[in-house]
Order: C-alpha cells, then structure tokens, then sequence
C-alpha cells in the first residue's frame, strides 16, 4: 500500500509541476537533436520514443539537455522539417522544464 502511495505521490507531484509551468514556466526555443526509444522503461513489450533538445544559454555559456516525457508512437515523421521544440522552464530551476509537443498532433489523437 505504501509503494502505491508513493507511486501516486510522484505523479501528483509531476502534474502539478507540469501545469505550473505551462501556465508560468519560461519559454525556450530549444534546437531539436532527434528521437530515440527510452529503453529504460517497458510495457507489453515496447518502449516509448522520446525527443531530445537542448539549449544554449550564450549569457552563461551553458548547454541545457532536455529529454521529452514518452510517447507511445514514433514522432519524427512529425518532427521533420523543425530546428526547434518548445520548452518550458522554471526561472529559477532549469531542472525542472517540460518539453511542449502539444502542437504535435494538432489536436488529434495519436493509436497505435
């Protein structure tokens, strides 16, 4: 009951965090560096593709890694064509982001 619990916390927290920054996250234009499957996780025998992005702060002279949440089809065919992705970003905390990819789609749902 307590992994559960745990589990649910997590998520919960990871929610909240994403509607902030939608709502008051900064917004970076972050060069798009391709797709891949995050091997990490499985579910009935697939793993969920991610896209991968980073900034670069020219001010500070750092480079920001980003790594989208994963998604359950392949968007490069999506992708092609874009130097960019949208990223949300704390402004005090560039570890706490959120890559935006709900123009992806245009609305539609992606099966299969």
């Amino acid at each position: 009951l307590l992994v559960g619990a745990i589990g649910l916390a997590v998520l919960a927290r990871k929610a909240r965090l994403r509607r902030w920054l939608l709502e008051n996250g900064r917004a970076l234009n972050a060069d798009y560096d391709g797709c891949g499957l995050q091997t990490s996780l499985e579910m009935n025998g697939r793993h969920p593709y991610v896209v991968h992005c980073h900034y670069t702060d020219s001010a500070t002279r750092t480079i920001y890694n980003f790594r989208s949440e994963g998604l359950w089809f392949n968007p490069a065919s999506l992708l092609e064509g874009r130097r960019t992705v949208r990223v949300l970003v704390h402004p005090d905390d560039y570890r706490k982001y959120y890559v935006d990819l709900g123009d992806l789609t245009n609305g539609y749902k992606v099966v299969g």
